[in-house]
């Protein structure tokens, strides 16, 4: 499976610019989606969860080292 393929929280989005398009991850989404308050997660953690989610692919990085990463608390 290629890297970043599994998508588990349907959080994969577009975004077009200049006659460009760019893919991204919607933490925003995932907030939804999980129910979570991202926002009281520091930026660096937030940085780390967006880089899980663009790698998902179900064997490297897994839909559970995403929630292990949202489950953080201080």
């Amino acid at each position: 499976m290629k890297i970043g393929t599994k998508n588990s929280f349907n959080t994969k989005s577009s975004l077009s610019a200049e006659g460009q398009t760019y893919q991204y991850h919607s933490l925003p989404t995932l907030a939804s989606a999980t129910g979570q308050n991202l926002a009281k997660m520091p930026l660096g953690l937030r940085i780390l969860l967006e880089n899980l989610l663009r790698n998902d692919d179900g064997d490297i990085v897994r839909k559970q080292d995403i929630e292990s990463l949202l489950a953080w608390s201080p």
